[in-house]
């Protein structure tokens, strides 16, 4: 009778362990165990954003800043897997633009460096590489592609940031066009693009 019992025991831890080790298999028959294997393939590096919305302002005949947040958080993500130095760049289309109307004519600008870009601080996902290699960078806005998020080794999954904008409007600035009958139509607001880029 002892004899039996004991190898009933060791069957079920047999299978107990099986079960642990691969999921989704199927408890051997005998007192045997076997290795789940699972492949994981690495993915790919990814940013997403949302528009940054400036409030609107009133010419004073002062320079005056005007500081916009984006509309929900930006993400980073480095799904490769390999724990490898990776960087976001940032860098603008040209001027902010107030377009031209069909009464005025003439396209208005207020220069790209009049814009200071402050990325805030990142947060790391549900169960990513703590961010001590994570690097956020103040920027004046360019036409040229700027670093301002930079990891240097192992930062592994989701990073959540919400960045500002503070934009100085001169005093010599124009106002914005209306689209068409000077006040009576839709304003033309001042616009820029923001190109991200990561690598």
């Amino acid at each position: 009778m002892s004899r039996v019992a004991g190898a009933r025991r060791r069957r079920l831890v047999a299978a107990s362990i099986a079960l642990v080790i691969g999921a989704s298999g199927v408890a051997p028959a005998r007192g045997d165990s076997k290795t789940g294997k699972q492949k994981i393939n690495g993915g790919s590096l990814e940013v997403t954003s949302t528009a940054i919305a400036l409030p609107q302002h009133t010419l004073t005949g002062e320079p005056v800043a005007i500081v916009g947040a984006a509309e929900s958080e930006w993400v980073a993500k480095d799904a490769r897997g390999t724990g490898g130095a990776w960087s976001v760049t940032l860098s603008a289309s040209g001027p902010f633009i107030s377009e031209a109307g069909s009464v005025e004519t003439t396209a208005r600008t207020i220069p790209i460096g009049s814009a200071q870009f402050e990325p805030g601080t990142a947060a790391a996902g549900s169960s990513s590489d703590v961010p001590t290699n994570l690097t956020l960078t103040a920027l004046t806005l360019s036409t040229s592609a700027q670093t301002f998020l930079s990891c240097s080794q192992e930062c592994k999954g989701k990073y959540s940031f919400t960045p500002n904008l503070s934009l100085t409007v001169p005093a010599n600035a124009y106002r914005s066009n209306y689209s068409a009958a000077v006040g009576a139509s839709p304003i033309n607001p001042y616009n820029v693009t923001l190109i991200l880029t990561i690598s």
